[in-house]
């Protein structure tokens, strides 16, 4: 009589419904009133809990989507990408390093440039400290500099400089925003502003592709 051995793995997922995620789905299927009233009652059952007595105003801070509104602007972004993965790809091409930093920090970049935009601050990694997300969207270019002639993006790079200076299209709408403007209006005026910027940069494109 022949004895086998086995060794089975297996693995298998589960749904476990923890009191918080109960609570959680709870909450997000109240309606604005009912959360209040939810908030009041657990604030008179808690004595430990207290309520935050700043004001929506207070707490919230006008953001717009980063959804490109001008195509020019698309372009410019479009092509400081292209350079870099052109450059990246010429060092590689030619045995020297690429760079390689901690994911967390990455993503600490990323936050920032999510949440605050071109206002922000970004962590400079060769330095070990912060420096303003303008300077380094300008490093970007510099470093891009040696491809940008060999590959046609000099006419489409010059958006760079103008948004650094003047603001992207979340700036803009930001701005109106904070001074009182008219949603409707401020919608008009950014869905106007697509349309025009579309004619420039077809524009662009034909002149570059025909030098």
């Amino acid at each position: 009589m022949a004895l086998n051995q086995r060794l089975e793995l297996r693995q298998s997922q589960s749904l476990v419904m923890t009191p918080q995620l109960q609570q959680a789905i709870k909450l997000l299927q109240m309606s604005n009133i009912e959360l209040q009233d939810f908030v009041d009652q657990e604030l008179e059952r808690n004595p430990l809990l207290e309520r935050d007595e700043r004001s929506e105003v207070q707490q919230a801070s006008p953001q717009a989507a980063d959804g490109q509104t001008d195509m020019v602007e698309a372009l410019a972004i479009l092509a400081l990408s292209y350079a870099l993965v052109a450059r990246f790809a010429d060092d590689y091409d030619a045995g020297r390093p690429l760079p390689a930093h901690p994911g967390r920090l990455i993503e600490e970049n990323l936050w920032r440039a999510q949440r605050h935009g071109l206002e922000g601050t970004m962590i400079d990694f060769e330095r070990g400290e912060e420096r303003t997300t303008a300077d380094a969207v300008r490093a970007l270019v510099d470093f891009t500099a040696p491809v940008h002639d060999r590959l046609g993006l000099g006419p489409f790079l010059e958006g760079i400089p103008v948004m650094l200076e003047h603001g992207n299209g979340a700036q803009r709408q930001a701005r109106e925003f904070t001074s009182g403007g008219d949603l409707v209006a401020m919608h008009a005026s950014a869905a106007e502003r697509t349309r025009r910027s579309a004619e420039e940069a077809l524009e662009l494109i034909g002149m570059v592709s025909t030098t």
